[in-house]
């Protein structure tokens, strides 16, 4: 009887182990192809644009979808969110124009930034993208009724600023408001302004510049033994310890 309870007490502790042990020690994260998490976007807009923009309605702001642990539980463990990281991905489109009507020098420089906000609309959850783009031509007779364009400058392709702009949070606060079955509202802006000077003469410079935005959302969460499995565990050792509590008093018996 004291042999079968040792032998219980192992098989408890094992099943409890494979159930919760291990397993509840590594981190795993939300699929990016999930379609609960798919990537919300933004199209090529003109700017100045904001969550107040029409031609972005049900865009702008993000719709995230919360972490729902229920998705993730087994029967034996809850998935706790230990972290999210959020990918913000930008592009900016700026073209400058300059048209000479006489002999001059024109200068037109254009900038633009952006912002992915908190749902409290003033603290960004990312670097903010930015893009600068300067164009200064002195006219020959031949470029006299011509439009000049300038294409963004010192960015991987042409007339364009793009790239991502990511961040991580692990503390209660982000965890917290990023926990649930809804959605987390987050607003988008993009913004961009220029500036115009020539030296004496006639012509007229310009700048048109249109942003996109794209938002990935990555959960992180550990699976932990819920109550019951560590019942199991509890009961396990229990029947672990009496049997070997037995073994060792029929040993000293057969010594005496």
């Amino acid at each position: 009887m004291r042999n079968r309870a040792v032998l219980v007490g192992l098989l408890s502790v094992g099943l409890s182990l494979v159930a919760s042990g291990s397993v509840a020690r590594a981190d795993f994260q939300t699929d990016p192809n999930d379609p609960l998490y798919k990537i919300s976007a933004i199209p090529l807009t003109p700017t100045n644009w904001s969550p107040t923009t029409e031609t972005l309605k049900g865009l702008n702001p993000f719709q995230v979808q919360q972490f729902d642990h229920t998705k993730y539980d087994t029967p034996t463990q809850k998935a706790v969110m230990t972290g999210v990281s959020l990918i913000l991905g930008y592009r900016f489109e700026n073209t400058i124009t300059v048209q000479f009507a006489t002999m001059s020098t024109i200068s037109v420089n254009a900038s633009g930034i952006m912002h992915l906000y908190n749902t409290d609309g003033k603290t960004d959850l990312v670097g903010t993208p930015t893009f600068s783009n300067t164009g200064t031509l002195t006219s020959m007779p031949s470029d006299l009724g011509k439009t000049i364009t300038f294409p963004t400058k010192n960015v991987p392709g042409p007339n364009t600023a793009l790239g991502t702009s990511a961040m991580g949070y692990t503390d209660s606060a982000h965890l917290t408001e990023f926990a649930g079955t809804g959605k987390v509202s987050l607003p988008v802006y993009a913004t961009a302004v220029s500036g115009f000077t020539s030296t004496s003469g006639n012509g007229f410079g310009g700048s048109n510049t249109k942003a996109m935005a794209t938002l990935q959302v990555v959960y992180f969460y550990r699976l932990v033994p819920e109550p019951s499995s560590m019942v199991l565990t509890g009961l396990g050792l229990t029947g672990l310890l009496v049997g070997c509590r037995g073994r060792f008093r029929r040993k000293d018996w057969l010594a005496a």
